[in-house]
């Protein structure tokens, strides 16, 4: 999965529905550039609502892991 988007979508999971002037999603155009990875981490946000949860989860544990 894309982890660029994953993060993005931690803070903004409304922006996997939001379309442009012309009609094209997040999803159409990372198809249409031949953005696999983006593609499929769209597709299984849609998929799986919940996980974006998950990706914020893993964020933060990521956080703590590190030592100061």
């Amino acid at each position: 999965m894309d982890s660029a988007v994953q993060k993005i979508l931690t803070k903004a999971r409304q922006l996997v529905d939001v379309k442009k002037d012309d009609g094209f999603a997040a999803l159409h155009l990372a198809a249409l550039n031949g953005h696999l990875k983006t593609a499929e981490t769209l597709i299984d946000v849609v998929r799986h609502p919940f996980l974006v949860l998950s990706f914020s989860h893993k964020l933060l544990a990521g956080l703590f892991d590190h030592q100061f």
